[in-house]
């Protein structure tokens, strides 16, 4: 059977490829269509506890395929954490803002983008250095650890290259996956310098030794075109810690980051709960090292070449870290990432 995006009308074989968060995006409304009967589709019906409606799939950010139903409870459609099998029901139109989360289904708190979620401090790392710097990665979940797969090797070689230590943490600690680079301050105990790298991010062969005075990390603020959602993020976030918001009008990524042994404090978490929104973490990143007066050093575009950028295809030929932040599609887009730098570098 032929699935198709009911958005971008990609096809694909598997419906998961096409009725995804990363299908056409991060932010789009999606409709979930019940495709032509056949025999080999079905469904494992594991809904809402409090109704059995179910809109649809959805690959959630864990990276398992959930179930979307109708709950009464919440009045809107619920999000559970029940795998299924390959087939959708129910030919309904589901919108980013109706999808909320029921605690009484799942590990979920409250609606997408306002998952509620606080830092749990986690049990301590058997860590043996053998160098004084690490590469670190975080992948968390299915979607991820495929992603790390396809991307370690080039991680993995690169350590080597520079006598690096090599690390990637998948053990989940936290109830949302970016609060896990918090863990870096306990690196940062064993080693004297890491550089953290998002799963997704694909190293090139040829890429030079990441070097950087104290914090490194890149400024994305001059290739945003809509900033408005950043100073409403920073509001929030904020209002949750009960500090001050001091946003300096700068938006430092964190897929990439140099970090250094004395400034090891960048990674305090969050002390209150807070909603995972989309850099939320990042944001808690910049507020320490202003809170702490960090000075934090502006990566050139080659350390950090994102997807959704400008000219990304251009500049990924020539990128050290190509990060595939935000790419429809995006294990292929690794996959292919992969491919293509291994091929350019041969040339």
């Amino acid at each position: 059977m032929i699935w198709t995006c009911p958005v971008c009308r990609r096809k694909a074989k598997q419906p998961r490829e096409v009725w995804s968060v990363r299908c056409c995006g991060l932010t789009h409304s999606f409709g979930l269509k019940q495709p032509e009967p056949s025999p080999e589709t079905s469904i494992e019906r594991k809904p809402c506890v409090h109704v059995g409606e179910v809109a649809g799939t959805f690959d959630c950010s864990c990276g398992s395929v959930d179930t979307i139903s109708h709950c009464e409870k919440l009045g809107g459609y619920c999000m559970t954490a029940k795998p299924i099998r390959e087939g959708v029901v129910a030919g309904v139109d589901v919108a980013w803002s109706d999808i909320k989360f029921c605690s009484s289904c799942s590990d979920h708190e409250t609606d997408w983008n306002r998952k509620l979620v606080q830092w749990r401090e986690p049990k301590p790392m058997q860590i043996e250095p053998s160098s004084n710097t690490a590469l670190v990665t975080v992948a968390i979940g299915f979607e991820w650890r495929r992603i790390l797969r396809a991307t370690k090797p080039l991680m993995q070689a690169y350590a080597t290259r520079h006598g690096l230590d090599f690390i990637a943490i998948t053990d989940k600690t936290q109830q949302w996956g970016p609060l896990e680079k918090f863990r870096c301050r306990e690196l940062l105990e064993h080693y004297e310098r890491i550089i953290f790298v998002d799963a997704d991010v694909v190293i090139s062969p040829d890429a030079p030794m990441l070097r950087c005075d104290g914090i490194g990390m890149h400024d994305d603020w001059d290739a945003l075109q809509d900033r408005q959602w950043i100073s409403d993020e920073w509001a929030q976030l904020a209002k949750s810690q009960q500090v001050a918001e001091r946003w300096q009008g700068r938006c430092y990524n964190s897929g990439v980051i140099c970090c250094d042994r004395e400034h090891r404090d960048l990674f305090t978490p969050p002390s209150q709960p807070f909603y995972a929104t989309h850099c939320a973490e990042q944001f808690w990143l910049e507020w320490n090292a202003i809170r702490l007066g960090y000075r934090i050093e502006s990566l050139q575009w080659r350390w950090n070449a994102q997807f959704w950028q400008r000219e990304f295809q251009s500049k990924a030929r020539s990128a050290h870290f190509v990060h595939l932040a935000n790419a429809p599609h995006r294990l292929q887009a690794v996959r292919d990432a992969v491919t293509k730098m291994q091929a350019v570098v041969g040339e």
